[in-house]
């Protein structure tokens, strides 16, 4: 079975954030010893609303005389908490910590510190805690608001601009359905709106309310063509010099949405308005799956591909003025859906 990942070619193979704890020891001296194992964090999303109660879990770490231990956590300079608690070994030690108010990305430091730390390195994890705001945590990004459709299923509200006789929804697809059983959280649900949920292809198809469907890649192509009338656009093909058409200016926590790119002109007006959502590979159960965060947009078509069990999407990314066509696995690959009406 061939599979096509036309987005990792488009992308280099980095992780976006530090999604994951990783563990580092402290080297001051080398007349220390070290504790045994090594200090697991478990069980945390690394994107959280503001201000919510957040529990961590931490094991895996034990002194090798069964001396007593303190765990300590730290949450960026501009909260500067420590918590000094009895840290007890091969146990999950569970202990809760509050977001900060204001939206941004902070770092997130635990250790356990031996009680004789004369003679004993300290065991550290850091990470990228990803603190979210619905409104706060988006600047200069504004979604044309005259046309509006409100899914009947979850009440979610879905702007959309009339492009020729063709309706497109202007944010991504969130929807979850009845039981959470269609596509997946960007790593939590606070980021549902406005970066919609992740779907494989099989899920795609069943995403959009009635009346509105999954576009064709004949449909991204027309669209292509309304956005540059002086091109000559084919199904199955690139489409170049548009890809400024389908994106938008705007922040998230501070970072630029797209970055700025000379080749690349951005209307004043914003038309498509494509989020740099990344995209996700399900056969993996770790953050290590989330591939592309703020740096590609890419959306599933209704078509299959010529390749066994795959199916094809468009993509954007920031180094290219082209709206690019690629195919992915219909199961295992996870893009953002957009939906129309005709």
């Amino acid at each position: 079975m061939k599979r096509n990942y036309n987005i990792i070619h488009a992308l280099a193979l980095t992780a976006v954030m530090v999604l994951c704890f990783s563990c580092k020891k402290d080297e001051t001296t080398a007349t220390k010893n070290y504790l045994d194992g090594s200090l697991k964090v478990e069980d945390v999303d690394f994107y959280q609303p503001t201000e919510a109660v957040v529990k961590f879990k931490v094991s895996g770490i034990s002194h090798p005389k069964g001396n007593k231990m303190l765990l300590s956590y730290k949450l960026n300079e501009k909260t500067d908490t420590i918590k000094d608690r009895p840290y007890v070994a091969e146990e999950i030690f569970e202990f809760d910590v509050k977001m900060p108010s204001d939206p941004g990305d902070y770092s997130m430091t635990i250790s356990i510190l031996p009680e004789d730390k004369s003679d004993y390195y300290s065991a550290s994890s850091n990470a990228t805690l990803h603190v979210i705001h619905q409104q706060k945590s988006y600047t200069g990004y504004e979604v044309p608001s005259q046309h509006k459709f409100t899914d009947p299923r979850d009440g979610k509200t879905y702007p959309y601009v009339k492009f020729g006789e063709t309706e497109w929804m202007c944010t991504n697809m969130a929807y979850a359905g009845k039981d959470e059983e269609l596509g997946m959280p960007f790593h939590s649900s606070v980021m549902d709106i406005p970066w919609g949920r992740i779907y494989n292809w099989e899920d795609a198809c069943k995403a959009c309310p009635e009346g509105w469907q999954l576009p064709s890649d004949a449909d991204f192509v027309a669209l292509a063509g309304h956005f540059n009338p002086e091109a000559s656009y084919s199904v199955g093909q690139q489409c170049k010099g548009v890809s400024g058409s389908f994106i938008m200016k705007g922040q998230f926590n501070g970072a630029d949405l797209w970055p700025y790119n000379p080749d690349i002109k951005i209307p004043a007006e914003p038309l498509f308005c494509a989020l740099p959502a990344g995209w996700v590979n399900m056969a993996v159960d770790n953050d290590f799956k989330y591939k592309g965060f703020m740096e590609v947009a890419a959306f599933w078509t209704s078509d299959r591909s010529e390749y066994e069990n795959q199916a094809i999407y468009r993509h954007i990314n920031l180094d290219s003025n082209v709206l690019m066509i690629g195919s992915g696995d219909t199961d295992t690959m996870g893009i953002s859906v957009r939906c129309i009406k005709k």
